[in-house]
């Protein structure tokens, strides 16, 4: 019988050190178990960390890599929010830039657009309307918000930016795991309902997971509103700077659940080759509806290289990285 041959690939990047976030030299070996990182910092050691347990996933992602996620500059509005979630990214307070500041910012930055409105939550901001009005004039404006102050039509009207023809240019974001008062998450669906019923399809929703049958919720809300939702993304919740290896969950996870409930409710499922792959951000249609696996790197394992493309987002230090890049150094 002839022995099976040992696979392994690797390909150099850069890092960054998850001690002092210098950016450093790394390794990302690919072998039959799995994919890791390999690298090290002249100031504190050697590091090694999982990137992702499939190897023929991560492989499948490096061929359908087309050099980009998505295109648009995220821009922060304010850092107030309405809820507490478990894996939030943004540290809460209550300051905000100027208005003149962030319509300056997407001047300076036009060629970045479209504008992603985030926060904290961008709708506790109150010349939001005002303010999304003014960058409509340089671009294309969207918006990432939980979606509870959007349970009130009357306030939805006010978002007239946002309203393309057909679209509400805005991603709901629905956290499962979120710590949020009782009745939060049904406001979050009535949002959808409001905007569906307003005749206009839903840009976007973000589901953040922790386990994988919370996915049944988005496929179900999906086949609710067949064809109005245009995108979902599956987001892995990752606490960027806590571990060293995120969530247990990786991509391939969600890609082999899919198939498998495909598989068991006969209904169609496949890579969607019309939008961007890697596979930390893997794009997937499954019974007519567009899902997306995101997983974010860590300061453990990021492939700096992979994302050297949008989204962006603009650092503490002023330098325009991306939106994944610039929250591990801080934001």
């Amino acid at each position: 019988m002839k022995e099976r041959r040992m696979m392994k690939v690797a390909r150099r990047t850069k890092s960054l050190c998850p001690d002092c976030l210098q950016e450093i030299p790394a390794i990302i070996q690919v072998s039959n178990e799995d994919v890791r990182m390999f690298k090290s910092c002249p100031d504190h050691g050697q590091f090694e960390s999982l990137v992702e347990k499939d190897p023929i996933f991560y492989m499948l992602g490096l061929q359908l890599d087309r050099g980009n996620i998505y295109d648009g500059l995220f821009v922060d509005v304010t850092d107030r929010c309405n809820t507490t979630c478990k894996y939030c990214y943004h540290a809460k307070g209550d300051t905000e830039p100027a208005a003149e500041d962030i319509i300056q910012h997407c001047r300076d930055n036009a060629a970045l657009a479209p504008f992603i409105m985030i926060g904290g939550e961008p709708t506790l901001r109150d010349d939001l309307p005002e303010t999304m009005r003014e960058i409509r004039k340089i671009g294309p404006v969207l918006m990432v918000t939980n979606g509870l102050k959007l349970a009130d039509k009357e306030y939805i009207r006010t978002l007239d930016s946002l309203m393309w023809p057909e679209v509400f240019n805005v991603s709901i974001s629905l956290h499962p795991e979120c710590s949020n008062a009782p009745g939060d998450y049904a406001l979050e669906l009535q949002a959808i309902e409001n905007i569906i019923d307003m005749g206009m399809n839903l840009y976007g929703l973000i589901f953040v997971i922790d386990s994988l049958d919370q996915i049944d919720e988005a496929i179900t809300i999906n086949r609710k509103y067949r064809g109005r939702i245009w995108d979902t993304r599956l987001k892995i919740a990752t606490e960027l700077n806590m571990t060293s290896q995120g969530s247990d969950l990786f991509n391939s996870d969600i890609y082999n659940y899919l198939y498998e409930k495909a598989q068991a409710e006969g209904v169609l499922f496949d890579i969607n080759h019309d939008a961007y792959s890697k596979a930390a951000y893997f794009n997937m249609v499954y019974d007519g509806i567009n899902l997306t696996a995101v997983k974010w790197y860590s300061r453990h394992n990021v492939d700096l290289n992979d994302i050297n493309c949008g989204p962006w987002h603009k650092n503490k230090d002023g330098r325009i990285l991306n939106m994944d890049h610039s929250l591990i150094l801080g934001g």
